[in-house]
């Protein structure tokens, strides 16, 4: 089976649908021939790739807080959904300092509250449910983490994550015989980039607001290298996992990282360098910090083998497409050109290289 196979004439939640990620895997799943659904609060950005573009791939969208467990409940009842992506969460590291509470409400509470509204409607699905790279005890070592390595973080984000993964473990392994929550896996990935992120304190888009306002680009941490990868590499995996979970190829619960390649890690510094080269990003002051923060960590990569020989998912960009792929995104949108057909541009280009490497499930 194939994608289109798979996710044509089915029906779709997910959670957190007015986000970056998650307004790229709605028009790639309506693109499939889904009909996808949308519980999310109202976008947080402006501009914001849902507003802009993306809210017309969805059939409905409602608007309510994830750790309302009535209304969850409600909507999942109400649509009996084939496939829940749960990608809902508060997502930035400095945020969850300045509001730790919250953080760990929505992150962790917001993840119960959607398993419990899945166990309270009996209804069976395939659940994908979305955490991060962060999730894992950060000792900045060279090797990559696995699935296996130990769960914690220091900071909010990082730990509301590791618990996260937790709530979603025991629910599977408690309720795992119940229908509803037979097929769950938790996937891992982070420093995503692409077209369509506003957010605060993430690389690609300060680097968007210093360019198109002409400001200089503030650099806390030139020397942190992560595990950059376009969007689109770990949305493939996430629906892959999805298909084999439809297919009864994955049995019980499981985790996944995504991630390039650990050569493909850049640092930050080399990250900007190579965006230069960008006709977009070309002309950027940036300044780069002294001290670095106390907050964010140096090192992090991750070991994708699992998802490599279990899922025979792999990265399709190289690094310097995925630099390519990010900033044409940017400059198509500010030069109005359209992002309808930028965003599926993009979708339709990279399935086709997926194809080519092999990846014949993705059409």
């Amino acid at each position: 089976m194939n994608f289109s196979s798979t996710f044509a004439g089915k029906t779709a939640l997910i959670t957190g649908h007015t986000g970056f990620k998650g307004g790229w895997l709605g028009a790639w799943l309506s693109t499939l021939g889904c009909d996808v659904f949308g519980l999310s609060l109202e976008p947080i950005t402006q501009p914001s790739l849902f507003d802009s573009e993306c809210s017309r791939y969805f059939k409905d969208s409602k608007f309510v807080d994830i750790c309302d467990l009535g209304e969850v409940q409600e909507l999942v009842c109400a649509l009996k959904p084939d496939f829940i992506f749960h990608l809902a969460a508060q997502a930035l590291v400095f945020e969850s300092v300045k509001s730790p509470y919250e953080t760990f409400r929505v992150n962790t509470l917001g993840t119960a509250s959607l398993l419990e509204s899945v166990r309270l409607s009996g209804h069976d699905c395939c659940l994908v449910m979305v955490t991060s790279d962060k999730c894992y005890v950060n000792k900045e070592w060279a090797y990559p983490y696995r699935e296996i390595d130990q769960l914690g973080g220091d900071d909010p984000y990082s730990a509301s994550k590791a618990t996260a993964e937790l709530v979603i473990s025991s629910y599977a392994k408690t309720f795992g015989n119940l229908d509803g929550l037979r097929k769950i896996v938790s996937v891992r990935a982070g420093n995503v980039v692409g077209g369509g992120d506003w957010s605060s304190d993430r690389l690609v888009p300060d680097m968007v607001r210093a360019i198109t306002k002409g400001k200089v680009l503030k650099i806390r941490n030139k020397s942190a290298t992560r595990p950059w990868q376009h969007v689109l590499e770990p949305l493939s995996g996430y629906l892959r996992v999805a298909q084999l979970l439809k297919q009864n190829k994955i049995n019980g619960f499981q985790s996944f990282n995504f991630g390039p390649d650990t050569l493909q890690s850049r640092s930050v510094y080399n990250f900007i360098q190579s965006a230069t080269e960008h006709t977009f990003i070309k002309g950027i002051v940036v300044e780069y910090e002294k001290s670095k923060s106390g907050v964010e960590k140096s090192l992090l990569q991750l070991d994708s083998s699992s998802a490599r020989n279990i899922l025979n998912w792999s990265p399709t960009l190289s690094f310097s497409e995925t630099i390519s792929f990010t900033f044409d995104w940017y400059e198509r949108f500010y030069s109005n050109q359209g992002t309808v057909a930028s965003t599926l541009d993009q979708i339709n280009i990279y399935t086709n290289k997926a194809v080519d490497q092999g990846k014949t499930w993705m059409i």
